[in-house]
């Protein structure tokens, strides 16, 4: 996994005590921080999806969430299913998304195309083997096609027989017919894509974060501190695709907590009044400090629960 190095417990707890304190979880939905209300110059004929004008609603964002009360993620699992199983399953399925995207010699886009559709289904479908694992590699398969790299499906399924129980630890991959395979791979996949109203416009936070190094000039780094920083923050944005934060963030946002994070563990935040690192990137403070803490979540487990 290409995470950014956290072992460091003492580095770690200086970068948690420079971000402000966790807020509070809202009461309600309306009181959320999180809560994404943007600014539109005529506002929609009928919210259609949380009573209040949100991004939701608009083209293109099928996969934000208003508020974390939708998400039960690390917070809070409906259901029996406790929260270590749920954060299981989760990575369970993003390993199989990152080895099979590798054997079919996927993009690291489709990559994370899939572990988005994936993560989103989770939010409203709780999962337990092999039904997880089943909805991991339909998400391979579909991201493929979202990206315009298409696989055949039974190329797909060469591909999970050459890896095997590697792949597959909970089931033989060996013994899967085909034409019964291929079945339940094509209904796994409308099931992604119904979770995302079948907006498949996937807006990914790297270009932003490309657009965001651009603005390091303006803090007057030298090029290797620079360099640094732009390689820590890509390591960070690639772990966010592991975490909650681009459900609940629009992607600017996230590549800015990246960008934020890794300036805090090089030591290279400003300080004092004469610069304000959030006015020169032209961020939101509060969401990108929520973002930054969700990171520093994912970070704090333990190390099994991300290898």
């Amino acid at each position: 996994m290409e995470a950014a190095s956290m072992s460091d417990s003492e580095g770690e707890d200086n970068i948690i005590a420079k971000l402000p304190k966790k807020q509070p979880k809202a009461e309600s939905a309306s009181e959320s921080s999180l809560t994404i209300n943007p600014e539109v110059e005529e506002p929609l004929a009928e919210p259609s999806h949380c009573g209040t004008y949100c991004d939701k609603d608009l083209v293109g964002r099928g996969f934000w969430l208003c508020t974390r009360e939708e998400l039960p993620g690390l917070d809070v699992v409906e259901g029996n299913m406790k929260e270590e199983v749920f954060r299981e399953n989760v990575d369970k399925g993003f390993n199989v998304i990152e080895d099979l995207c590798d054997a079919v010699n996927g993009s690291i886009t489709a990559k994370h195309s899939a572990m988005l559709l994936y993560r989103r289904l989770y939010v409203i479908r709780h999962m337990e083997a092999p039904e997880y694992l089943d909805f991991a590699v339909a998400a391979i398969f579909a991201s493929l096609k979202i990206e315009e790299t298409p696989r055949k499906a039974d190329y797909v399924f060469k591909k999970m027989r050459d890896m095997g129980d590697r792949l597959y630890k909970e089931v033989s991959v060996q013994d899967l017919d085909f034409s019964e395979w291929k079945g339940k791979l094509l209904e796994r996949e409308r099931q992604l894509l119904a979770a995302t109203e079948f907006d498949t416009v996937i807006e990914h936070p790297l270009p932003h974060l490309k657009e965001l190094w651009e603005k390091l000039d303006e803090l007057e780094f030298q090029e290797e501190l620079k360099r640094k920083i732009q390689q820590w923050s890509t390591n960070f944005l690639n772990d966010s695709y592991r975490t909650d934060a681009l459900l609940l963030a629009p992607p600017r946002v996230v590549a800015g907590s990246a960008l934020l994070l890794a300036l805090l563990c090089n030591n290279a935040m400003p300080t004092g009044d004469e610069v304000d690192p959030y006015a020169v990137l032209d961020l939101p403070k509060a969401m990108v400090e929520e973002i930054c803490h969700a990171l520093i979540d994912f970070y704090e487990q333990p190390d099994s629960d991300r290898d």
